[in-house]
């Protein structure tokens, strides 16, 4: 569009420039535009004169191409020219317009412009424009209307601003009375326009003349101006280098930021998108919302400047990394050990969830006097210098972005009074057998804990080290014999060590044939009747300890940890199966599995009796049953019969039974069967 206004001798004519910038004013589906500046005013006018031009600019902020079909001016006082008509923008296109004001009469006029695009059933913004027109005074005088504080300029941007005269006789002659101009800049005598690109920076004061073609005598008139230039605008840029990860189903905000340009901003996506659930703010470049989606997220944001007339833009790539939700952080330490005034004193307090690393801090309270928490490893240490109880909060935050997780808990040391002197408390050590596995550990108190250990002189029984952290003597003996040595304990009291020494003797036996059950089956019991039997191990090293290792005694039956005797009165009849284990004073074991029949009560008894034996130190006698011929027998009798009689009263209706006797002399020898005998119970 090239549009001149031609009336009373005057043509005004304009060139349109194309221009790249961006805005949100939407028109239609994928498409978008906006006008700056949204008015215009022209101020005073003298009748039958014009303004010097001013400008707006159409831009297409869209994803789409934009055509302005036309461009409306509402009254025929004003006039706009620019590019020809239609005119197809791409994307980020712009057009300037320019338009000028010549009142007709005198007056306050004002009208719209709409500009019309093609395919779009409305005007996509109206820009108001406004003038008043001065009538002529009588006399006619000269005079100066330009507001004597100039439009500001910016070094190397192109100025342009044209000074307004209004009475006396067209056409004028323009000078400079007072002062100069910025540097760059020059005034047209013909136009009164100031234009040129400014190369220094300041405020300019200059007068300029005005002359007019009265004749015979020319009149004149003056007016002082100030003009300010702006040192140069640098160039609008993305400073923001890059921006923070997120989390699904956590609040997300970072703000972009620029230089340079002319503000305010302009901020949009030009390419790419956001996380789900995130957007960004066209007025401040705050990226916002609360992510939706995990994932990585790569975009290209846009920021546009206020420079006029041409705005500047940048661009930058992001991306943005949305990690999947976390489970929320807590500290899982539920509490910490007590500490000892002059005793070094260390504990690490440990959490879970959120996003490691952790940072860790004390929100409330205090720890004791000599003890620091380390911010990345939550540990606590130090050396204690005052007893008592500390109460205190410990608060973890997490590394989850952009917003933290955090975590309280609290917690209370005890500090003890400095310690005693270092001494050994173990009084003397077991002994211990060639072949079998031997552990104890020396015990001492006082002093400043940890400790170390080590022989101060003589030697342990070959195969036996001691642990110096523990003071555990362990190993296998190899050499039996009694073996003298001093152990020594080392504490850790700072920056003098306490020691402390003592002998000790440990004797080492030969070694023993492996511990062993030698009692192969039980007998039977029946309900309601005291039973008693007694299990025998051999090998090993006495005393032994006897117990259930697996499965269960009957009912009302219990063995005897010292001596192996099952004994009670069952309650329940049936088969019950279990696995006796026999442990020697050297830790050996031996197991085996037994099984006891116990019978359902019976009205019936065996009553037996035999003739006494005729060998000499006959201490008592034996009773034997078994329910096979020849074989199987088990004792009956929990101790040796004094007498020739003896009554069974744990027999089961409808079983045959065979028995046998021995006898017992005082050293617990016995002799070989008697003779067998068969029971039937009906």
């Amino acid at each position: 569009m090239n549009s001149s206004m031609r009336s009373r001798g005057w043509v005004c004519s304009v060139v349109f420039t194309i221009l790249l910038s961006l805005s949100v004013t939407n028109v239609q589906a994928g498409s978008g535009a906006s006008t700056v500046p949204s008015s215009l005013s022209f101020g005073s006018i003298n009748v039958n004169s014009f303004s010097s031009p001013q400008g707006f600019t159409v831009m297409n902020t869209g994803t789409q191409k934009l055509t302005i079909g036309r461009v409306v001016i509402s009254s025929s006082n004003f006039a706009v020219s620019g590019p020809t008509l239609p005119l197809t923008l791409q994307a980020g296109q712009g057009a300037s317009f320019r338009v000028v004001f010549g009142p007709t009469s005198g007056g306050t006029f004002s009208a719209a412009i709409n500009i019309q695009f093609v395919r779009s059933t409305r005007s996509m913004s109206t820009i108001s424009v406004s003038g008043t027109g001065l009538a002529p005074s009588p006399a006619n005088s000269l005079t100066l209307t330009t507001a004597a504080s100039l439009p500001g300029g910016t070094v190397g941007t192109t100025y342009t601003t044209t000074l307004q005269a209004s009475g006396g006789t067209t056409p004028y002659s323009w000078s400079l009375s007072a002062g100069a101009l910025p540097a760059g800049l020059t005034l047209a005598a013909a136009t009164g326009t100031i234009s040129g690109t400014p190369t220094a920076a300041g405020t300019f004061t200059f007068t300029a003349k005005v002359t007019d073609s009265t004749v015979p005598t020319a009149q004149t008139a003056t007016k002082s101006f100030s003009l300010t230039v702006a040192a140069a605008v640098t160039p609008v840029q993305i400073i923001t280098s890059s921006v923070p990860s997120g989390q699904v189903g956590t609040a997300y905000p970072t703000t972009l930021a620029a230089s340079g340009g002319t503000t305010p901003y302009s901020w949009s996506i030009s390419a790419g998108a956001l996380p789900g659930g995130l957007t960004l703010a066209t007025a401040s470049g705050t990226i916002s919302g609360t992510p939706t989606t995990a994932g990585t997220f790569s975009f290209t944001v846009k920021v546009t400047d206020s420079t006029a007339p041409t705005a500047q833009t940048a661009t930058k790539s992001f991306s943005i990394t949305v990690a999947a939700a976390v489970t929320p952080v807590q500290i899982t330490t539920n509490s910490i050990p007590s500490g000892q005034v002059g005793t070094a004193y260390a504990t690490i307090l440990a959490a879970s969830g959120g996003t490691t690393p952790y940072s860790w801090s004390i929100s409330s309270g205090t720890l004791p006097a000599g003890l620091t928490m380390a911010a990345a490893s939550g540990t606590i240490s130090g050396t204690p210098t005052t007893a008592g109880t500390f109460s205190f909060a410990v608060k973890v935050t997490d590394s989850t972005a952009p917003t933290r997780q955090t975590a309280t808990q609290a917690f209370s040391i005890t500090v003890a009074a400095a310690v005693t002197p270092m001494q050994i408390t173990t009084s003397s050590i077991p002994a211990g057998q060639v072949g079998a596995v031997f552990s104890t550990m020396i015990q001492a108190s006082g002093g400043t804990t940890p400790y170390s250990w080590s022989m101060s002189s003589g030697t342990l029984p070959a195969g036996l080290t001691m642990a110096a952290a523990s003071g555990t003597i362990s190993g296998t003996p190899t050499t039996a014999g009694s073996f003298s040595f001093t152990a020594k304990v080392t504490d850790s009291t700072a920056p003098t060590a306490q020691t402390a020494a003592k002998s000790f003797t440990l004797t080492i036996a030969a070694a023993v044939a492996p511990v062993q059950i030698t009692t192969s089956s039980v007998p039977s019991g029946q309900v309601g009747t005291a039973y008693t039997t007694t299990l025998v191990a051999s090998g090993g090293t006495t005393p032994y300890s006897w117990s259930i290792s697996a499965g269960a005694l009957p009912a009302g039956l219990t063995l005897a940890t010292a001596s192996g005797t099952i004994s009670g009165t069952p309650t329940t009849a049936g088969s019950f199966s279990f696995t006796a284990k026999v442990t020697d004073s050297t830790a050996q074991t031996a197991t085996q599995s037994f099984s006891i029949t116990v019978a359902a009560g019976s009205a019936y008894s065996v009553l037996l009796n035999w003739t006494a034996s005729p060998s000499s130190g006959v201490a008592g006698y034996n009773v034997y049953r078994s329910t096979v011929s020849g074989s199987g027998y088990a004792r009956i009798n929990s101790s040796a019969v004094a007498g020739l009689t003896y009554a069974d009263a744990t027999v089961v209706n409808g079983q045959t039974y065979y028995y046998v006797t021995t006898s017992v002399d005082t050293s617990g020898d016995e002799s070989t069967y008697s003779e067998e005998v068969q029971m039937v119970v009906p």
